[in-house]
């Protein structure tokens, strides 16, 4: 009865585990930036913050996929403006984005098109 109670215990253990993860690791909040990228390319995209001191990398994006990344406060310009690049995987088709105003504004949506000139980012 012991071993029996012992091994159910270890396997909803596991199974509890095992569970996929169905809230994000970060919430936005009204003192953090966010972008939400959707990959409608062919090609999988890096994406890249923009600054005087260079890039700040963000995340891979596979084809058809959504991912949501933090904008680090550091690399928002003093007059609350930031700008992104798409860097498509084995291509020389990067995309850089005007600058976009992300100070207080919470969340960036970009959707990334088959056509990158024609992608750009709108505050939500």
């Amino acid at each position: 009865m012991l071993r029996s109670t012992f091994c159910f215990c270890a396997v909803l253990c596991l199974a509890s585990c095992s569970a996929p993860r169905t809230t994000p690791l970060v919430t936005p909040s009204d003192n953090l930036a966010f972008i939400e990228i959707r990959n409608d390319h062919w090609r999988a995209i890096r994406v890249f913050m923009v600054a005087a001191e260079g890039r700040y990398f963000l995340g891979d994006i596979a084809p058809d996929a959504v991912q949501l990344f933090q904008i680090p406060k550091e690399f928002i310009k003093a007059d609350g403006k930031a700008q992104f690049l798409a860097d498509p995987d084995g291509s020389a088709d990067e995309y850089l984005t005007e600058p976009i105003q992300v100070a207080g504004v919470g969340r960036i949506y970009w959707r990334l098109r088959k056509s990158l000139y024609n992608s750009r980012p709108i505050r939500l």
